[in-house]
């Protein structure tokens, strides 16, 4: 299995060979935020189940058969199937929570790519405070923390694939600041949409998702595209950071 960021550059590599396109730069095209949510949900999960698939078969095999070479009678497969089905249990649990947290680290490194290319300035997992380490911080935390006389203020942006409830971890990494949650998560209930916004949290959503009639997001003031967010909140606020 390739490292987290190797396989992420793998997706995007394959991403930027299908749309002719260069790089990343989120000012270049019209959708970014249905850019990153192919590339992470669709390219790299396509490329990380391969490998998953060669790396766990070779694992379950060893765990039922053992290293022992030569062709195993199928009785003693299946009572080792029986025999040691906690094992597989524990594995493929492993396997899902590799999963799930590869997806999340990747996402980050999408993201980031992202603002490289668009030559946005930031400081990744910025200390903050004990424990509060916010995924990026535009344009840095000093600015974050003391904007200069006439500058427009900086934000956080925070970066998950899914939701569910969280969210509700990157309220304490707000430090007072104003706060953008990027995700690819299409399933987000109109009443945690709400809850967000009485935190000042704001959403950010592929421009697919954003218009949806399938999904909450264009109902709530507080969700943006990604489109959204680069053209309105970061690019005026990069002529004076």
């Amino acid at each position: 299995m390739p490292e987290t960021l190797t396989l992420a550059d793998e997706a995007r590599g394959k991403w930027l060979k299908k749309t002719g396109r260069k790089d990343l730069n989120p000012f270049g095209y019209d959708t970014p935020g249905d850019a990153l949510r192919e590339i992470s949900r669709s390219i790299e999960w396509d490329l990380f189940r391969e490998y998953q698939l060669r790396e766990r078969a070779v694992g379950l095999v060893r765990i039922v058969l053992g290293d022992v070479p030569g062709e195993p009678k199928i009785t003693k497969v299946i009572h080792a199937l029986v025999d040691r089905l906690p094992e597989i249990d524990r594995y493929m649990l492993s396997a899902g929570q590799q999963r799930k947290a590869r997806a999340g680290v990747s996402f980050e490194h999408h993201i980031e790519k992202m603002l490289v290319d668009g030559s946005v300035p930031f400081a990744k997992q910025v200390v903050i405070q004990a424990r509060k380490r916010p995924d990026f911080v535009l344009p840095s935390f000093a600015h974050l923390k003391s904007p200069p006389l006439g500058k427009d203020k900086g934000l956080i942006l925070s970066a998950k694939t899914t939701l569910r409830e969280r969210w509700k971890q990157v309220e304490r990494e707000m430090h007072g600041s104003e706060l953008f949650l990027g995700t690819v998560d299409e399933n987000i209930a109109a009443n945690a949409i709400e809850e967000m916004a009485t935190m000042g949290i704001n959403l950010v959503v592929p421009e697919h998702l954003k218009k949806s009639k399938e999904t909450e997001y264009d109902r709530h003031k507080n969700v943006l595209s990604f489109r959204t967010f680069f053209d309105t909140v970061v690019s005026k606020r990069m002529a004076t950071w």
